[in-house]
């Protein structure tokens, strides 16, 4: 039943969201925020917005792409390293110490982020701003390419071809699958809310962020990269195929974040280490 009501509830809200220029950059954020607040019970929905100062849910899927604005202006750059982490070619996995120095990379964000926005202590603004980055960044450790590897900058330097157009692999994995599949992100997001929610959900917890980045990884390894570089159908459908699996988990996974640090469990932990 609260299945059904979900869909409901989502559908009903993306039939009054305002058109937007179709990009996988914001439609793939707006579908993970979309996915999430579709998932959460009315008690959490209302906690995120008393917590945030949000006038509504649609204002919660936006920000979800504030990060990637902020980090554009010369006051957010120094975020820039957050978006993503790559990991030396040859390892067996992320290793935080190797992995994610300095500034930190997105596994140590989304850790921090979820504890920022768990803190009832600080104001609306730093809330709203840590759902914003919370949300921004479970969307991009999803993306086999923001886990990628350090020797072509995560796919940036992959120069790959589609239908005569040349591109780098990243902005193929960034932008191009969802242009050339499903360019209206609000039928994307109905379309994946009616996948079944598996029975066996566990709380999240923020050693899980290790999980992710490793799993990540392993599709970049494994499925992310063509043989050639001219693409064919096969490759691109697969990768529209991998691409909506990762949207699909991004909403659950944080779904399961913003349940747990609203409903009062503790995400104070060390960064996510692989090996350390």
């Amino acid at each position: 039943m609260r299945a059904t009501l979900t869909v409901l509830w989502l559908c009903c809200w993306l039939a009054v969201w305002p058109r937007a220029a179709p990009a996988w950059s914001p439609d793939g954020h707006r579908v993970v925020g979309a996915l999430a607040l579709g998932q959460l019970g009315e008690d959490t929905l209302a906690a995120l917005l008393a917590a945030t100062g949000a006038a509504d849910a649609g204002e919660l899927a936006e920000a979800c792409n504030w990060p990637d604005d902020y980090r554009a202006s010369l006051a957010g750059a120094w975020s820039s390293p957050l978006h993503y982490v790559n990991i030396e070619r040859g390892a067996s996995g992320y290793l935080h110490s190797r992995d994610c120095r300095g500034r930190g990379c997105v596994s140590s964000a989304i850790l921090r982020y979820a504890d920022r926005l768990g803190d009832a202590a600080l104001a609306q603004r730093e809330r709203w701003q840590a759902w914003a980055f919370t949300c921004h960044f479970t969307g991009d450790i999803h993306q086999p390419l923001h886990v990628g590897f350090a020797d072509d900058r995560g796919g940036n330097e992959f120069h790959v071809s589609v239908d005569g157009q040349s591109m780098d692999l990243h902005d193929l994995w960034d932008d191009v699958l969802i242009e050339r599949h499903q360019p209206d992100w609000r039928a994307l997001a109905e379309k994946l809310s009616a996948r079944p929610q598996p029975a066996d959900a566990v709380a999240w917890e923020p050693r899980q962020v290790l999980d992710w980045t490793n799993e990540s990884h392993e599709l970049a390894k494994t499925r992310a990269y063509p043989r050639a570089a001219r693409l064919d159908a096969a490759f691109l459908d697969a990768s529209w195929q991998l691409a909506q699996d990762q949207l699909a988990l991004a909403g659950q996974r944080l779904a399961a974040i913003a349940r747990a640090v609203l409903g009062g469990e503790a995400v104070n932990a060390p960064a996510a280490d692989g090996a350390d």
